[in-house]
């Protein structure tokens, strides 16, 4: 005969259990998700927003790789792997699902170095595909100018490492077309010292090109950025080399006034210079917390504009945006110039009720 009390006593005991068990998958369930959301968010803090067609076009001119111009040939091989790891350090930094790249290199002529359309560097794996493009590229090297002809090009070797930045820009503007690049970052370590004219001579007929800085290599190369730029096309400068050696007022001219040039004065600072170019197409991006933590509306003015429900959080977000006025009719209170912004503030003195 079974005992009432015993039974009840288990009953009660298997009751208690599985309402622990219960609590417990509770508690993992949501301890999960709080993992996986806090993730989520450092992940996307972290990554930048970066959806852009860039074209890259990279000087390989004999000043750079020609010892008689670097000093040695150590110094040669220091200034070309320096270029390189710039480049890729800029093609890391461009990273998204709606980035796309185009690698160009010029001397006296220039050259495109991707083949196909755009390429997307998605993610880690394709900008690895594209650095590695980079990677192989030759740039004229020996003990001087005529050391070596590097390039096919139609070009003798004494002819052919000049730097001829018209030549660039045009190849950009007449291959690059489907779409146009919104940015076009070009690395130069001196002036221009040849023009396309002189270039298409000196291959038709044989002519020796005069290396050095004329206003005929200046202007055509100012035109052409200048007519880039009105295509919607911003152009990045980036420079290596002394204020002697660079001039900062013909790179202003090429990147249009107010437009930002990066100057590095060794070839040891290039890379930071790259990525200052690569933070100026890509932006910060918008946090998820702006949507779920009313602190961020106080730490960050951005969130205002990002998150509607900052409005009501942070009265300060009433001053840094005013379509705030619209979401939130506190606003009206904590900001006067809401009354001017928006017709549903009732203020006695706003021109919206005279």
């Amino acid at each position: 005969m079974q005992h009432p009390e015993l039974i009840n006593r288990v009953t009660k005991f298997s009751k208690i259990w599985k309402l622990n068990i219960m609590l417990l998958v509770s508690i993992m369930v949501v301890g999960t998700f709080a993992v996986s959301y806090a993730g989520t968010t450092t992940a996307a803090t972290n990554n930048k927003i970066c959806g852009a067609r860039v074209a890259l076009v990279l000087d390989r001119s004999s000043s750079i790789g020609v010892d008689r111009f670097s000093g040695s040939r150590a110094q040669s091989v220091a200034n070309i792997n320096a270029i390189k790891s710039g480049a890729n350090s800029f093609v890391d930094a461009l990273i998204g699902k709606d980035s796309y790249t185009d690698v160009y290199t010029f001397a006296s002529v220039a050259e495109r170095v991707n083949t196909g359309g755009w390429f997307n560097v998605k993610d880690q794996t394709a900008a690895n595909w594209q650095k590695l493009g980079i990677g192989g590229l030759k740039f004229k090297q020996g003990a001087d100018s005529s050391s070596e002809n590097a390039y096919w090009d139609g070009l003798p070797a004494g002819n052919e490492g000049l730097t001829n930045w018209e030549g660039a820009l045009n190849l950009v503007g007449s291959t690059r077309q489907d779409p146009f690049p919104t940015h076009l970052v070009i690395f130069t370590d001196g002036n221009p010292t040849t023009n396309q004219i002189d270039v298409k001579n000196a291959i038709a007929n044989g002519s020796k090109l005069l290396d050095e800085t004329q206003p005929q290599d200046i202007n055509p190369a100012i035109n052409s950025a200048k007519f880039l730029r009105g295509i919607g096309i911003k152009v990045i400068p980036i420079a290596v080399g002394s204020e002697a050696n660079v001039n900062m007022a013909n790179l202003q001219a090429i990147a249009g006034a107010g437009n930002p040039v990066y100057r590095s004065a060794s070839y040891s600072g290039l890379t930071a210079s790259f990525q200052q170019a690569a933070s100026n197409i890509c932006q910060p991006p918008v946090t998820t917390l702006c949507y779920y933590s009313s602190s961020c509306c106080y730490y960050s003015s951005s969130c205002c504009y990002y998150s509607s429900s900052c409005c009501y959080y942070s009265s300060s977000c009433c001053y840094y945006s005013s379509s705030c006025c619209y979401y939130s009719s506190s606003c009206c209170y904590y900001s006067s110039s809401c009354c001017y912004y928006s017709s549903s503030c009732y203020c006695s003195w706003s021109p919206n009720n005279s």
